[in-house]
């Protein structure tokens, strides 16, 4: 398969995968079935089995749509191929779930407690199924690499004593709304307290929907969102600076990673400034024009020992 094909064909495999449970059982299951529960974890509404059947395959199209604008210069991306795994994972686990506490029973009332399994299972499949995607994604859809200059061939920039100087960038991305908002969307479906943590997905997405960095006399902030301060750096703690053309996986994923030796700030790949620290560690954090960034804290750097 090319183009598209792979990535239609991952979703087909989900989508068969989630109403496989249902098909299987069919003559053990009511028609309607229960496909909504209520805040005490018991059934409160329902639907047709035929329905309930093709509830996997609604959800894994949702997911399809998400991948397609995520696409990149036309074809499909591992981002788009890990949504896709994750929305389908969530609408296999609904289809394992309403088989399991529908079958045996008369009337879809008569269906079993929706518990804390099945919110850990909607999580772990849809944790696991978006990993597969992204591996699947890497492979079938390598991105093009981004052109930034090598560490250490930054602009050279000399300051003149007393000038300030101010630099600031940020990133935009989409990726957020697209991963998160889906189980935002899942968790108003769930019962009692649980509903209130769609709310937490909605401000996660839009937290890592963009990111400011400032350079100046202060050294380096990063904001989320484009004012909520998540780090600052200042200049006697940086020991060097360059630009870089980061790659997510490095930094094990997207998002405020912290890993042996140092910590980063990942929209998405491409350029970023990296600091090495006086305490051995490292920052690094994607922002466009990375390398006009990286110079003029080198320039603030040096500046600020030279005193």
């Amino acid at each position: 398969m090319r183009g598209w094909g792979r990535l239609f064909g991952w979703a087909l495999v989900l989508a068969l995968v989630g109403s496989l449970p249902m098909l299987v059982s069919w003559s053990a299951l009511p028609d309607p079935v229960a496909t909504h529960w209520g805040f005490d974890g018991t059934p409160n509404g329902n639907s047709p089995l035929w329905l309930a059947a093709l509830l996997p395959a609604l959800v894994v199209g949702v997911g399809v749509l998400l991948a397609l604008a995520l696409q990149r210069d036309g074809r499909p991306s591992a981002e788009g191929m890990a949504v896709v795994g994750s929305v389908g994972g969530v609408g296999a686990w609904v289809g394992i779930s309403i088989a399991l506490l529908n079958a045996g029973n008369a009337s879809w009332d008569q269906a079993s407690d929706f518990d804390i399994w099945q919110i850990a299972g909607v999580v772990v499949a849809a944790v696991l199924l978006g990993w597969v995607g992204y591996v699947l994604g890497k492979r079938w859809y390598p991105p093009p690499r981004t052109t930034v200059p090598r560490p250490g061939s930054v602009p050279s920039i000399e300051l003149v004593p007393g000038m300030v100087v101010q630099w600031v960038g940020s990133v935009s991305v989409r990726w957020p709304f697209f991963v998160l908002l889906p189980f935002g969307i899942v968790f108003l479906f769930l019962p009692g307290w649980l509903k209130a943590l769609s709310l937490v997905y909605v401000a996660l997405a839009a937290l890592f929907a963009r990111v400011t960095v400032e350079v100046g006399d202060d050294g380096l902030t990063v904001r989320l969102a484009g004012s909520i301060r998540v780090k600052r750096i200042s200049l006697d703690r940086i020991v060097d600076c360059r630009s870089i053309d980061l790659e997510p996986t490095d930094w094990a994923g997207w998002g405020y990673r912290v890993v042996p030796g140092g910590s980063a700030v990942v929209l998405r790949r491409g350029p970023a400034i990296v600091t090495d620290l006086v305490d051995g560690r490292c920052f690094a954090v994607t922002v466009d024009d990375a390398a006009m960034g990286a110079a003029v804290l080198a320039a603030l750097v040096a500046r600020d020992r030279a005193r």
